[in-house]
C-alpha cells in the first residue's frame, strides 16, 4: 500500500501512553525485471518527525511479495538504490539520498541525512512509481523532546524465512517474582521485560483473524495483552517500545483501535503495564526494541497465530 498515511494519536492506559506515528512509514511496491513476482522496499525515517537541520536516519527493507508474505531479500551491495527528498512547500526534490546496505543486516539499508527546511516532505525511492511516504519535519527552535530522542533506527537483526528464530533467553539472575508474577521467566537482559509464557522459549499467542465477537474482530490488527515489568532498581527514566518481525517485514503496534500506535510509551515512574501487542498478520519470529537514556535492548520471540475456535 504506497503512500499511506496516519496521524497522530495518544491513548492513556495505566499510566503508560500510547503513541501514533505520523506518515513515518511506507509500503512500496512495483514489479521486478522478469514481471514473475512483485516485489517492494519498506521505508522508515527515524526519528519520525526529525527537526530540521538535524540528523535523520533513512532506513530500507526490499522484499519480494510471493503470495502476499513480503519476504525480505537480499540485494547486491552494489545495488543503486536513489531516494528522492522533495518539500512539498517548494515542490521540487532537495535531496538525493543514496542507501549503502547494513554490514550487520544484509537485508537492511541505511543512510544518515539532515532535512534543509521545514514542513511536509514526501520521501520516494526512484524507479518505484507508486513509492511515496510523508515526513513532517520540525522547525529548528522546536526543543528535542524526551520520546524524540529515545526514536532511534531499529536494529533488530532480519532473518531468512524458515531459519530459527533467535528468541531471547531468560535472565538467569532472576524470574519476574520480584516484580509480582512469582515463576514466570524474565525473558531478555532487562530493564523491562514482557511476560511471554512459561514456556522453554518466549511466545505469544493470540487468534488470527479475530474471532466474532473478540475484541478486534474485523480489524486488522489482531493480537493480545502483554503485562510488562520493569526494574525500577536498574533503570529509572522513560522507555520506548517498538517492534517488527524478523522473517518477514511487518510492524508491531501497541495498544486498541483500528489503527493502533506504532509505539508504546513508559513514564519514567511507571513499574508495571498492561498494554495490547498488535500484529497484522499470521505468525513468525517477532521482536520488541526497548530504548532507554543510555540503552538500547530487544527481546524476541515466536508469535504464534490460532484460528479461532469454533
Amino acid at each position: 500500500m504506497a503512500g499511506t498515511s496516519a496521524r497522530s494519536g495518544r491513548r492513556a492506559l495505566g499510566g503508560v501512553c500510547l503513541v501514533g506515528v505520523a506518515t513515518a512509514i511506507g509500503w512500496l511496491a512495483t514489479a521486478n525485471a522478469a514481471g514473475a513476482r512483485t516485489s517492494g522496499v519498506l521505508v522508515d525515517v527515524f526519528p519520525t518527525v526529525p527537526g530540521v537541520r538535524q540528523p535523520a536516519t533513512l532506513q530500507l527493507w526490499p522484499f519480494r511479495d510471493p503470495g502476499g508474505e513480503k519476504r525480505p531479500i537480499v540485494l547486491s551491495s552494489s545495488t543503486n538504490l536513489k531516494v528522492l527528498l522533495a518539500s512539498v512547500r517548494s515542490g521540487r526534490t532537495s535531496i538525493v539520498v543514496h542507501p549503502s546496505r547494513s554490514r550487520e543486516d544484509p537485508y537492511r539499508w541505511s543512510a544518515v541525512f539532515r532535512f534543509p527546511a521545514p514542513g511536509h516532505w514526501m520521501v520516494r525511492v526512484q524507479g518505484y512509481a507508486r513509492a511515496a511516504i510523508g515526513v513532517d519535519v520540525a522547525p529548528r527552535s522546536r526543543p528535542d523532546g524526551t520520546w524524540n530522542r529515545l526514536e532511534r533506527p531499529l536494529r533488530m537483526p532480519t532473518i531468512a524465512p524458515g531459519r530459527t528464530c533467535p528468541v531471547s533467553q531468560s535472565n538467569p539472575a532472576h524470574d519476574l517474582g520480584p516484580f509480582g508474577d512469582s515463576g514466570e521467566p524474565a525473558w531478555g537482559s532487562g530493564p523491562a521485560y514482557p511476560a511471554l509464557g512459561h514456556g522453554a522459549e518466549p511466545a505469544l499467542s493470540y487468534e488470527y483473524p479475530a474471532a466474532p465477537g473478540s475484541l478486534f474482530y474485523g480489524m486488522k490488527w489482531s493480537g493480545n495483552k502483554t503485562v510488562w515489568f520493569f526494574d525500577r532498581g536498574l533503570y529509572r527514566g522513560p522507555l520506548l517500545i517498538r517492534g517488527m518481525q524478523l522473517d518477514g517485514i511487518r510492524e508491531l503496534r501497541f495498544g486498541l483501535g483500528a489503527s493502533p500506535p506504532r509505539a508504546l510509551r513508559v513514564g519514567s515512574s511507571t513499574p508495571v503495564a498492561m498494554a495490547y501487542t498488535r500484529i497484522a498478520g499470521p505468525g513468525g519470529c517477532y521482536g520488541f526494541q526497548i530504548d532507554g537514556r543510555s540503552f538500547t535492548s530487544t527481546v524476541i520471540f515466536h508469535a504464534i497465530s490460532q484460528r479461532p475456535k469454533g
